[in-house]
């Protein structure tokens, strides 16, 4: 597992990272919602999800 800036890259895998899973996991056990870890995104900062959001809405 390579490291850029302190983010793991999951070796170019990003379906790889167990935060997706476990990410979809406490979704499920929480709020009743069963998501697909496949479609769970990572971002680092707000700034990156807010783009990610306006680009999706707009």
């Amino acid at each position: 597992m390579e490291e850029d800036l302190g983010y793991p890259s999951w070796g170019g895998r990003p379906a790889e990272n167990p935060l997706r899973t476990a990410f979809a996991e406490r979704m499920r056990t929480h709020h009743g919602r069963r998501l697909d870890p496949a479609h769970v995104r990572e971002f680092t900062d707000i700034d990156q999800s807010l783009q990610a959001v306006l680009n999706v809405a707009t």
